[in-house]
């Protein structure tokens, strides 16, 4: 009466410890291939941010040269190193490849245009920054790819413990079918000790599957199921953390916190369809730096970092909650100011230059600087009616600004 009973519980356990061991596996490996995939989108983020300093204002500066040598040379390393990680799937290593001519392009690219910046004209430098960005841009899609794959590979395996899982049950409906008398009531007694487990793990593995990584599963005991229910669980927070600071590092310039320039441009785009739907006026501002090479020169490159994080919590502290800054390239900062014609820009704008004007700058060596700003500015559609050449006239009114002794303001077509 006991033998049914006794492989019963052999098939179920067996079963159950291969549902483990799978998970273990897809967790370490997906956790890995995540990481490696976010380390390199860092990395290239950088490089581009590097290169953008340079290009988006035409210097020709060697120290910017060498910045970006390193920086695309760590580029290259992990691209080295992703080959020997745990990407087994074809096309994983078919992406990477992809990826790798990318940013290749890119990389040639951005020597050459970085040799010659200073020789190039506005629309020039423009187009060849354009270039530059989609070459990266498609790098980048193809990691987004490599991940999406990694996330497939975790559902696969989920799946396998779903289709495991109905194994276990006509194994289970088996032994009952033979067994009898007592052995079918203890048989009933054990599958329903079995069935409530079996039936969170379904639950979890259809809602993780259809890309809840928030769900988490409330098996807690000490037997084979509790084990099952942690180790879905610290998959699930793995993965879950990889994502957001995935999106994290490619919408966010690592140094201020603000937006960067690949995440301005698409708001900026979704704010032109806005204005066209609803014919709502917004206006776009671009601050520099009076004489930050000074700041670099004298005191050291760190200390121009500190002041560019204590620029950047001025300018967002001023702000609305529904206007966006982001850092446009070295010194640089843009602004969206939605519903915002051209006199309410121009306001604000004085004001943020006042404020930062006023401001005593406390550096960490003990030191304290002032900083004064020039803006430039243009409104849609009263100054442009596209957006590259809304901020093409904002970069200009900003470097007429400059012109004209900076530290002032200055709206596209103001004398």
């Amino acid at each position: 009466m006991l033998l049914p009973l006794v492989v019963l519980a052999a098939i179920a356990l067996f079963s159950l410890q291969s549902v483990t061991n799978a998970i273990d596996d897809v967790a370490q490996e997906a956790t890995e291939e995540m990481g490696t995939v976010l380390h390199l989108q860092i990395l290239m983020q950088r490089a581009m941010i590097v290169a953008h300093d340079s290009l988006a204002h035409g210097r020709d500066d060697p120290g910017t040269r060498e910045r970006f040598r390193r920086a695309r040379q760590r580029v290259d390393k992990a691209f080295e190193g992703i080959g020997a990680g745990a990407f087994a799937l074809a096309e994983e290593q078919a992406l990477i490849r992809l990826a790798q001519e990318e940013w290749g392009r890119g990389r040639q690219l951005g020597e050459g245009i970085l040799a010659r910046s200073s020789s190039l004209g506005g629309w020039s430098r423009g187009g060849e920054i354009d270039r530059l960005q989609t070459h990266v841009n498609r790098a980048l899609e193809m990691l987004d790819r490599i991940h999406n794959l990694a996330q497939r590979e975790v559902n696969d395996q989920l799946a396998y413990a779903s289709a495991l899982r109905r194994r276990v049950l006509l194994g289970i409906a088996t032994v009952f079918v033979v067994g009898l008398g007592a052995a079918i009531a203890v048989g009933t007694a054990l599958a329903r000790s079995i069935m409530t487990p079996l039936r969170a793990l379904e639950s979890g593995v259809d809602r993780f599957g259809a890309g809840d990584l928030s769900y988490r599963m409330s098996l807690t005991g000490q037997d084979e199921f509790g084990q099952l229910g942690r180790t879905f669980n610290a998959m699930a927070d793995k993965l879950e953390q990889s994502q957001a600071t995935l999106r994290e590092q490619s919408t966010h310039d690592g140094l201020t916190g603000l937006f960067n320039y690949r995440e301005f441009n698409r708001q900026l785009t979704e704010e032109v369809e806005r204005s066209r739907r609803y014919t709502r006026p917004f206006s776009v501002l671009m601050l520099d730096i009076d004489h930050f090479k000074v700041v670099n020169d004298t005191y050291g490159h760190m200390a121009g970092d500190e002041a560019l994080q204590a620029l950047a919590t001025l300018i967002r502290r001023e702000i609305r909650p529904v206007d966006l800054v982001a850092r446009y390239g070295g010194e640089e900062f843009v602004m969206l100011l939605p519903e915002t014609a051209g006199p309410g820009a121009l306001e604000l704008g004085e004001r943020l230059r006042a404020l930062i004007a006023g401001h005593a700058v406390p550096l960490s060596m003990g030191h304290t600087i002032s900083l004064t700003v020039s803006i430039g500015l243009a409104t849609y559609p009263d100054d442009a009616d596209s957006l590259p050449r809304l901020v093409n006239l904002a970069d200009q009114a900003l470097y007429a600004a400059k012109s004209a002794g900076r530290n002032r303001v200055n709206r596209w077509g103001m004398a």
